[in-house]
């Protein structure tokens, strides 16, 4: 995600700072969930193996 320009750690902060400040300005955020799959493709084959990831937004569980 990082190589992707989807993610970086400037903007990181904690959870309870960022509840924080949209409830002193006001604003409403938007809290999601992500998930990560995992799994070796090849695995049989040490010479072919590789481990895959997959990472995906949980939209079904996002609260304000």
């Amino acid at each position: 995600m990082i190589d992707a320009g989807m993610w970086n750690f400037e903007n990181v902060v904690p959870r309870h700072v960022l509840d924080a400040k949209a409830r002193r300005d006001g604003t409403k955020i938007a809290i999601g969930k992500l998930m990560t799959i995992m799994s070796w493709k090849n695995a049989e084959s040490a010479a072919k193996k590789k481990l895959k990831a997959t990472t995906a937004f949980l939209g079904n569980n996002v609260k304000d």
